[in-house]
């Protein structure tokens, strides 16, 4: 691709100071830099013979290690991650840590030797106490063990038990609930009944529709309004409100 094109500067540089502000240098550092580098590792690598640049190994390759040693050191080895704990520093600490003393060990010797021997006697009492329990313990269950269900194997009684019925329990007689059973719907009411099922339901039907309507005409009688000739008058009203003032 073709180098692009760098656009101009509209500065002047007709004094040394515009000059250097505005003048790229870079390759020119880059050129100097890297004359200075190769005087550092004595020379161009170009202008060095060959033999200084490569040379030939005559060294004899080290023996392969088998497959089976390799794993075995592998699996000798420690992890990671507790190879991490340990100390990078082979060096020993400076100062020594000090002896952590027993409490027990600043006291006198007699004063130890009483303590011990006070402790034996505290821990043969504990033992006899506990073998007491265990013994009274043992006592009271042989003798709250019940006796009269047990029966001589080789006697002339079988000892079989009598036979009892198996226990019901008592939920079996609680109803699984307190509201009616569903009772199933008239065979007339399904997809294709018969002719007799049909009618049948038609007729209670009809037996349900009857009794609403007795029941509606037997409640306008009741509460029929009663004719204009029979209408309580002021006297009626009077004679009502009245009642038990004069008696």
């Amino acid at each position: 691709a073709a180098a692009t094109k760098r656009k101009r500067l509209g500065v002047s540089k007709n004094r040394k100071k515009a000059w250097i502000k505005h003048s790229d240098v870079n390759d020119v550092e880059a050129f100097l830099e890297e004359q200075r580098f190769d005087e550092r590792m004595g020379g161009p690598v170009s202008s060095k013979p060959d033999e200084e640049l490569f040379f030939f190994d005559k060294s004899p390759a080290a023996p392969r290690t088998p497959a089976a040693v390799n794993k075995k050191l592998r699996r000798n080895r420690k992890l990671a991650c507790f190879r991490n704990l340990e100390p990078s520093s082979k060096v020993k600490a400076p100062i020594q840590p000090r002896r952590v003393r027993d409490p027990d060990d600043r006291k006198p010797a007699e004063v130890r030797e009483t303590q011990r021997q006070r402790l034996a006697q505290r821990l043969t009492k504990a033992a006899v106490d506990r073998l007491r329990s265990v013994a009274r313990k043992a006592k009271q269950s042989t003798s709250r063990f019940d006796f009269e269900g047990l029966h001589d194997l080789w006697g002339d009684d079988d000892g079989a038990s009598p036979a009892t019925g198996a226990r019901v329990p008592e939920h079996r007689h609680q109803k699984p609930s307190l509201l009616p059973a569903v009772e199933p719907p008239h065979p007339g009411t399904s997809y294709n009944p018969s002719h007799a099922d049909h009618q049948d339901l038609l007729r209670r039907a009809v037996e349900v529709e009857q009794r609403r309507l007795r029941e509606e005409r037997r409640l306008d009688r009741q509460l029929a309004m009663p004719d204009k000739r029979n209408w309580p008058t002021e006297q009626d009203r009077l004679a009502e409100m009245s009642q038990g003032l004069y008696d």
